[in-house]
């Protein structure tokens, strides 16, 4: 294993006093002690005759006396910094570590929340296509590109398996009334940021999670957040705005501290082609 002594070995054994300077600091080692430097004659040439040094032998009783004072108190110092960090004890024990700010609205209560049973059933796992719809969204420009020409760039380059692919062309069309819809053409005139991860400690505990679009227009500050719900039309207003308001006001609230202004919060549910301020 290489490692610092592998070259700074080589220079003790070249120098001409180690062999004797051993025997004379431990006398015990000096019939066992053979170094055989005739193999190290070739490390004495024209290019190390100016790299000779003095060569002393001391305990580290004697290395650490030679310590100044304000050295020793930066050592100490340093050590209580270290031991500091590993004796760290989290203060909050009693609550989760982290929690994703979804989790929180999944602990609301959502009764009454009417699903379409007869599309989920025949679609795969919702959270696989939220995904998908979710990293086609990540990748819009949103420019003059539509979704078609997106979405087959990203097959080509690997983004989806077959099977994915056929899945997020099924639902394209929900993008594609997205992409006429007036807050998209707001968006893209707006300075806009996408997937940003955050964490927020509330006072009481750790919430992590990713913004889906943040955007800026005029002197407003927005954060919408894609659904990909099966929802039926006839679901009141207030019950979309119930279905995901903890994580839209805890949106609202992380941002309104970063930006130093209200901030409006939407749910822009790409089933029914619907925003709903929160």
């Amino acid at each position: 294993m290489n490692c610092f002594f592998d070259w700074i070995m080589m220079a003790l054994m070249r120098h001409p006093d180690i062999e004797n300077d051993l025997k004379s600091y431990i006398p015990a080692i000096t019939p066992n002690l053979d170094l055989r430097r005739t193999g190290f004659k070739k490390l004495n040439n024209e290019e190390t005759a100016l790299a000779r040094f003095h060569l002393e032998i001391k305990s580290l009783t004697e290395i650490t006396s030679t310590i100044s004072q304000k050295q020793t108190l930066d050592a100490i110092d340093q050590y209580h910094q270290v031991q500091d960090y590993y004796n760290y004890v989290y203060p909050y024990q009693d609550k989760e570590r982290s929690i994703a700010v979804t989790k929180l609205q999944a602990l609301a209560d959502e009764a009454g929340f009417e699903h379409l049973e007869s599309q989920s059933s025949r679609r795969e796992d919702a959270l696989s296509l939220g995904t998908l719809v979710h990293n086609v969204l990540y990748y819009c420009p949103f420019d003059e590109t539509d979704f078609t020409t997106l979405i087959a760039r990203l097959k080509d380059e690997g983004m989806f398996t077959d099977d994915e692919y056929q899945l997020i062309h099924q639902y394209q069309h929900h993008l594609d009334d997205f992409r006429e819809s007036d807050v998209y053409k707001i968006i893209a005139k707006s300075t806009f940021y996408k997937e940003k991860p955050f964490r927020y400690f509330n006072g009481e505990q750790v919430i992590n999670g990713i913004f889906d679009i943040v955007f800026i227009h005029g002197d407003d500050v927005y954060v919408l957040d894609y659904k990909t719900d099966h929802i039926t039309s006839s679901n009141s207003y207030k019950t979309l705005q119930d279905k995901h308001r903890i994580q839209l006001e805890t949106y609202k609230e992380i941002l309104t501290k970063q930006f130093h202004k209200p901030v409006k919060g939407y749910v822009y549910y790409l089933e029914t082609n619907q925003m709903i301020e929160v």
